[in-house]
């Protein structure tokens, strides 16, 4: 019996050996305790060796296991106990030796339950909880030489580790399956061919399809044609290495024919056995490209004649002139000025103006040739592009410009003659790059304008156009050097508590010679001089000196000063900047810095570095006058930027036009989405007010608030908007302009 009982627990403990290994390996080993059974029983593990070690040894070398070794006669009586495992059940080695087992598991219905069914023969595992504790339990019927059964023998071991460790893993099956079926992405396997391997429930939702009908479907053929080209290398490179990572737009067709635009992110998993594929997360951006090819059409084309604008004009310039560098030909320029068209909106009112603009940009289309290009680069200005022209074939298309705006126009029911001055500028002779051209055109106008000719062709001497701007040109940087110069400040307020929070900081001159001069006739000037270094280190100084100054006074206030492009160019600037907060003491979240679109996408990769050290100085940048630019989402996404200002072309006719307030609308929201705040520049009325309110505008700026206006009655003016306005106070339902 003795010797039969042995040689079951052998049997007992490498069948419990085997398959607690392919369960969890990791309960196999403790080189520390030396506790494992496999270790510990090794000498026992070969009926050799079994035969050479008696009972005294082999009960030892068992009650230094983390398991428990029982047997139980026919009668139901232990004959058998030991094992570490003994003392979680409260009991010693031997404690039960003679008890009957439906005595000492009277508390456990199930081990009693299969105990009964050893003992009638059946050899089985099973588990039950004793307490927090989860055993596992082997038991095995031995027989005597009649083919009797005699006895069982009986292994336990605990488990709980493992259980629980499947039980999290299964959670985890649960919540990865629920993360799969509700997501609003695509999430995919492709095989190393493409090959659709498994496509979440998402695509039935997204992309129309449900996910067996993918499965075996190549990705390449639901591509839109125009993106394979360029996706095509991008996902084949993927498959060819292991764990490579892919980001990528693409396009493919929904089961209506009708096409998605995704971003897509992606790596190679080829060599897990698991996936054996290439595992895509792709977001649907439809709406927000459409939304971004919405700003680049406005970004491009004026709104009201749907031309291209001065952005776009600048580029076709600059690509005629590499064209026709190449081609050894000429292009030409024309500019076109409306005369007396200040006197049309003063008489008839800016929608008769704008309704006279768009008859007019009819007209000048029907004399555009193919090739040629006409834009409208400022509100009373066309201009016409000839790619190729000579001297001869400008002057027969001035002749045409004059023709066919010579019949009146009717706006409304009035007939209305127009009048043209046109200036021609020709490459290479009058300029060799877009802006340069295009400046010379414009002088060539206004010469024309100025002396009552139908077109003028630029000449050298026209270049500083009259004698009021050379005088000015050579009175500014005296200007400058004697603070001619004043800050004018126009007030920033948060919409939702009404509460100001900054200005802008806007300059002028005030000349004891030529008066009051607006920046628009003197910042031009000191960008073609060379002046603007001095004239905008000048305005960040006053600007810091007065934050300085509302600090002593006990009031808070940030001051954003404008940056031209010519100024993103200076490696200096955020040194002198730096310089100036530490000589007037002024915290860096005083100071905001604002740029244009068109400033910043001038010279890219350098106006990026000088707003990444400008925003380590703690400095906040706004982009100013957005939507008036290159409106590239793509590449302000790259910039330390934290604020967009919509442009006052759109914000000030929104509460009349559906087409302003849509594009008001949609800024706003693509703003919020890369977690930018918004400012409407251009508040003139309670209407435009309240529907920026509506569309959960951050900031409002504009006449509505007040004008700009000098530091002293700026002061006087916070004052009384606080005492009108005071903290906590809604949106507001009048205006306070000064």
């Amino acid at each position: 019996m003795e010797q039969t009982i042995e040689r079951s627990i052998e049997r007992s403990v490498e069948q419990s050996n085997i398959d607690h290994t392919t369960q969890n390996s990791s309960e196999a080993t403790s080189s520390s305790t030396n506790s494992s059974i496999s270790a510990s029983l090794s000498p026992i593990e070969t009926p050799h060796a079994v035969q050479i070690i008696d009972k005294q040894i082999l009960l030892a070398l068992l009650a230094k296991q983390s398991i428990i070794i029982f047997a139980i006669d026919r009668e139901g009586i232990f004959m058998l106990s030991e094992g570490q495992n003994l003392k979680y059940l409260g009991l010693a080695a031997g404690q039960i030796v003679g008890k009957a087992y439906a005595e000492v598991y009277q508390d456990f219905p199930k081990t009693v339950a299969s105990i009964r069914r050893a003992l009638d023969g059946e050899e089985l595992t099973y588990d039950e909880r004793f307490g927090d504790l989860i055993f596992e339990t082997h038991l095995t019927p031995l027989y005597d030489d009649a083919g009797a059964i005699s006895s069982l023998v009986g292994l336990t071991r605990d488990i709980k580790d493992r259980v629980l460790a499947e039980e999290t893993l299964q959670a985890r099956e649960r919540l990865f399956r629920a993360l799969i079926e509700q997501t609003t992405d695509l999430i995919f396997i492709l095989d190393a061919v493409g090959m659709y391997r498994f496509a979440s429930p998402s695509h039935s939702r997204i992309l129309g399809y449900a996910p067996d009908e993918l499965l075996g479907m190549n990705i390449f053929g639901l591509l839109h044609p125009v993106d394979l080209p360029a996706a095509f290398p991008i996902l084949a490179g993927a498959f060819q290495s292991s764990g490579t990572m892919i980001e990528l737009e693409l396009r493919l067709k929904r089961a209506d024919d009708s096409w998605i635009t995704l971003e897509c992110v992606g790596q190679n998993s080829l060599d897990d056995p698991a996936i054996e594929g290439l595992v895509v997360t792709a977001h649907d951006i439809t709406q927000r490209k459409a939304l971004e090819e919405q700003l680049r059409h406005l970004a491009l084309y004026d709104t009201l004649t749907n031309l291209p604008n001065r952005v776009s004009l600048q580029d076709a310039i600059a690509q005629a002139i590499a064209d026709a560098e190449q081609a050894t030909s000429q292009v030409a320029l024309l500019v076109l000025g409306l005369n007396r068209f200040e006197e049309v909106k003063d008489a008839f009112g800016h929608h008769f103006g704008d309704i006279l603009l768009q008859q007019i940009g009819v007209r000048l289309n029907q004399i555009v040739n193919g090739g040629e290009i006409l834009s409208r680069p400022g509100e009373d200005e066309f201009a016409l592009l000839l790619p190729v022209a000579d001297l001869a074939y400008v002057q027969r298309v001035i002749e045409k410009v004059h023709s066919v705006l010579q019949e009146p126009i009717s706006v409304g029911e009035y007939p209305l003659h127009t009048e043209v001055s046109i200036g021609a500028a020709l490459y290479p002779e009058h300029g060799s790059d877009a802006l340069t051209l295009l400046q010379h055109a414009n002088v060539a106008m206004y010469t024309a304008r100025q002396s009552h000719e139908r077109a003028a062709f630029y000449e050298a001497s026209h270049d500083q156009e009259t004698l009021r701007r050379l005088t000015l040109m050579g009175a500014l940087l005296p200007a400058i050097m004697n603070n001619e110069l004043q800050l004018y400040y126009q007030p920033k307020v948060h919409l939702s508590t009404m509460q100001v929070y900054g200005a802008e900081a806007l300059v002028r001159w005030i000349s004891p010679l030529h008066g009051f001069i607006f920046p628009d006739q003197f910042i031009l000037l000191a960008e073609q001089t060379g002046l603007i270094q001095p004239l905008t280190q000048w305005v960040l100084e006053a600007a810091v000196r007065q934050c300085r100054s509302w600090l002593d006074a006990g009031l808070e206030l940030s001051i954003a000063v404008n940056i031209s492009a010519w100024n993103l160019r200076e490696t200096a600037l955020p040194d002198n900047i730096a310089a100036l907060l530490e000589q007037y003491h002024v915290p860096p979240h005083c100071l905001r810095v604002e740029v244009t679109e068109s400033a910043v996408m001038t010279d890219l990769e350098k106006a990026l570095d000088v707003l990444e050290r400008i925003t380590k100085l703690g400095i906040s940048i706004s982009v100013d006058d957005f939507g008036a630019g290159q409106s590239s989402l793509a590449y302000l996404k790259r910039f330390p930027i934290d604020e967009l200002k919509i442009d006052h072309a759109f914000v000030r006719p929104m509460a009349t036009s559906e087409v302003d307030a849509t594009i008001v609308r949609s800024t706003i929201l693509l703003a919020h989405s890369l977690d930018l705040k918004v400012v409407a520049e251009g508040v003139e009325n309670q209407e435009a007010l309240d529907l920026l309110a509506s569309y959960q505008c951050d900031n409002i700026q504009g006449y509505f608030l007040s004008r700009p206006i000098p530091v002293q009655d700026f002061e006087a003016w916070v004052r009384t908007w606080q005492q009108t306005y005071p903290l906590n106070h809604g949106v507001a339902t009048r205006g306070a302009a000064a």
